[in-house]
C-alpha cells in the first residue's frame, strides 16, 4: 500500500509548465461574444516585406479564419493581416513589424459586433539561437553501468553517420554534436577500429563534432587542487595524441562547482564553460541571490584566471532538458508552437517558465531582469531523458524552420560555435564575477557512512 509519505505534496506536469510558459507570452485577453480569446505574441519575423506574427487563441470550435479578425491602432488605423499556417486550434496571424512596442485593439465581429480586445505588439529581436545537441552522461541513473557505457559508445556511432548524411545541407541544418563527457570518447576509441577513429577525428578538426573538456560530471568539491588538475589529463592525452585543441568543458546536472575550476581549465586552454545546473529540492538559488546572474558571464579565480560561462539558470531540475521540453526532439510542430512563446517569456520574464517546473520550490521571482540579448545558447537532446541518443530530427527541424522564418535563426552548434557568436556581438556588455560556486549536493557525501573493513 502507498503510504500518504510517498505521495508528492505538488506532483509536476510537463503540460502544465509548458501552459504556463505560453501564458507568460499572452499580450492580450478578453470576452467575444462569451467565449474567451487568448492573443499570444511570438518572437517570429518573415521578410519581403518584414511582418510578425500574433496568435489568436478562442475557447471553442475553430470557426472564424484571417479575413474575420480585424487590427486597429489606437489612432484607429486599420491594420493589414495575413493568416498563415500556426499550431492546430489557433489562427497565426501576419502584421506589419514594428519597432517600438505599439498598442492595438483586435475585434472578431463575427464573435461581437462591438466589443475588442487590447494587446501590446513588441519588436522581434533578430535571433540567433544555438542548439548544443548533446547527450547527458549519468552512469548507472537510467540503466546499470554497463549498459549505458554501451550506448554512449554507440552514440558515437551514429554521430558519424548522421553527419554524413547531413554533409549536403545548408551549413545551418548540418548534423553537430557536443561530447559532454570526454570519458565515454576514451572508452570510443579502445572499441573501435584506427581508420574509424581518424575519421572521427577528422570531424572534429571541420567543426562537426565537440569533444569537450571534463571527463564527466563529478562534485570538484571534494577534490584537492592536484585532484581537480587531474581531471584534465585525458583532455591533455586527447589533445597531445590527436592534435586537437580544447576551447570548451561542459557541466551538467550537477548544482555548482569550486572557485579553481578556472584555473585548472586554463592550463589547457580552455576559454568557455557551459552549465546548466539541476537545482530540483536541493537549492532555492533565488534566495541567495542567484537570480543577479545572469546566463552569460565572466567567472574568473581569485588566481585571475577566468572562464566565459554560459548557465541554463532557470532554478528548476530541467536546465539540460529545456529543448525537449520545447519539442525539439518530438516534432516540428511542437517547437513552431512552443519556441515562439519560450522566447518572448524569456525576453519579457524573470524566468521563461512558472514556479510547478520539476524541482522548482518556493514562490516565483520577480526581481530578476529577463534576458536582453539576442544570441541563445539552447541544449538539445535525442530525448526527454538522461543518456539520450543523437538524432536526425534536429536537423530537419532547422532545415524546415529556417525556410520558413527570417528570425529566430536556428542553428546546430558546438558550444564554441555560441560563445565566439556571442563574444564578437557582445563586446564589452559581459559582466564579470568572482567567487566560489558552491554544489549544495556535495553535502551529501559527508553524511555516507564509512565503509567497514
Amino acid at each position: 500500500m502507498t503510504t500518504k509519505a510517498l505521495i508528492a505534496a505538488t506532483p509536476w506536469s510537463a503540460d502544465k509548465a509548458k501552459a504556463g510558459m505560453v501564458d507568460f507570452a499572452t499580450a492580450g485577453r478578453g470576452t467575444l461574444g462569451g467565449r474567451s480569446v487568448r492573443v499570444i505574441a511570438e518572437q517570429l519575423l518573415r521578410g519581403g516585406p518584414r511582418r510578425q506574427a500574433i496568435r489568436v487563441e478562442v475557447d471553442g470550435p475553430a470557426d472564424f479564419a484571417a479575413a474575420d479578425v480585424h487590427l486597429r491602432t489606437d489612432g484607429g488605423s486599420s491594420v493589414p493581416v495575413e493568416g498563415v499556417d500556426g499550431p492546430a486550434g489557433s489562427l497565426r496571424l501576419l502584421v506589419p513589424a514594428v519597432d517600438a512596442p505599439t498598442t492595438l485593439r483586435l475585434a472578431i465581429p463575427a464573435l461581437d459586433a462591438d466589443a475588442t480586445i487590447g494587446l501590446t505588439v513588441e519588436p522581434v529581436r533578430e535571433w540567433t539561437i544555438h542548439l548544443v545537441h548533446h547527450s547527458h552522461l549519468d552512469i548507472g541513473y537510467t540503466d546499470p553501468q554497463g549498459t549505458v557505457l554501451a550506448e554512449h559508445v554507440a552514440f558515437l556511432d551514429s554521430c558519424l553517420d548522421l553527419v554524413r548524411q547531413t554533409a549536403d545541407r545548408p551549413d545551418d541544418a548540418k548534423f553537430r554534436w557536443a561530447v559532454e563527457s570526454l570519458w565515454s570518447f576514451e572508452q570510443w576509441v579502445a572499441a573501435r577500429s584506427p581508420e574509424r577513429v581518424a575519421e572521427f577525428v577528422e570531424y572534429v578538426r571541420a567543426g562537426q563534432i565537440e569533444l569537450t573538456a571534463l571527463p564527466y560530471n563529478l562534485h570538484t568539491d571534494t577534490c584537492s587542487t592536484d585532484e581537480l588538475h587531474e581531471l584534465l589529463r585525458l583532455a591533455r592525452t586527447v589533445r597531445d595524441t590527436y592534435g586537437v585543441e580544447f576551447t570548451s568543458a561542459m557541466q551538467t546536472d550537477v548544482p555548482g562547482t569550486v572557485a579553481g575550476l578556472p584555473d585548472a581549465l586554463a592550463q589547457i586552454g580552455v576559454r568557455y564553460l557551459s552549465v546548466a545546473h539541476n537545482w530540483a529540492g536541493r537549492s532555492v538559488p533565488h534566495l541567495n541571490g542567484g537570480q543577479h546572474l545572469p546566463r552569460l558571464f565572466r567567472w574568473r579565480s581569485p588566481a585571475g584566471n577566468s572562464v566565459l560561462v554560459w548557465m541554463t539558470d532557470s532554478p528548476h531540475g530541467l536546465a539540460y532538458m529545456e529543448g525537449s521540453v520545447l519539442g525539439f526532439d518530438t516534432s516540428y510542430e511542437e517547437v513552431d508552437g512552443m519556441l515562439p512563446a519560450y522566447l518572448t517569456a524569456l525576453a519579457t520574464k524573470p524566468y521563461p517558465f512558472p514556479p510547478g517546473m520539476f524541482g522548482w520550490h518556493g514562490d516565483a521571482v520577480h526581481d530578476r531582469e529577463p534576458y536582453p540579448w539576442d544570441v541563445l545558447h539552447l541544449r538539445v537532446q535525442g530525448m526527454f531523458g538522461d543518456n539520450a541518443p543523437p538524432r536526425l530530427i534536429m536537423a530537419d527541424t532547422v532545415a524546415r524552420w529556417n525556410e520558413t522564418w527570417l528570425y529566430p535563426r536556428l542553428r546546430l552548434s558546438r558550444n564554441e560555435d555560441f560563445f565566439r557568436d556571442a563574444e564578437e556581438r557582445l563586446a564589452g556588455q559581459i559582466r564579470e564575477f568572482e567567487g566560489d560556486w558552491g554544489d549544495w549536493w556535495v553535502e551529501a557525501s559527508g553524511a555516507v557512512p564509512a565503509r567497514s573493513p
